[in-house]
């Protein structure tokens, strides 16, 4: 089931990075959000200055605890994604916290 999960969420930023990218020729930042499974789900999709359709897409998940935009100012990936011609999605974890099964163990 989480599988599963996993592949409706990828399959869900794809399609998103698609509809960004109609038109898009320059480098910007698109903030964006979703429902899945009853809950909003955040991110952000960088699309680089050389943009094409068939670029790599690399999806970057902040720490435990931390947030996107504090990710994003640590790393610069969106900047070196420029360089580099890969696209750049940011997905905020709900709580600041990932599915990892820590709570469900206790810790």
């Amino acid at each position: 089931m989480v599988f599963s999960l996993e592949k409706k969420i990828l399959r869900t930023f794809i399609i998103l990075i698609f509809l960004l990218s109609i038109s898009m020729s320059y480098a910007q930042m698109q903030t964006g959000s979703f429902e899945f499974e009853g809950r909003t789900r955040n991110y952000e999709v960088y699309l680089p200055q050389n943009f094409q359709s068939n670029m790599p897409v690399v999806i970057s998940l902040h720490g435990y605890g931390s947030t996107i935009q504090w990710y994003k100012n640590y790393t610069l990936l969106h900047e070196f994604a420029d360089t580099s011609g890969f696209i750049t999605v940011y997905p905020a974890a709900i709580t600041q916290s990932w599915n990892s099964g820590l709570i469900a163990m206790g810790i």
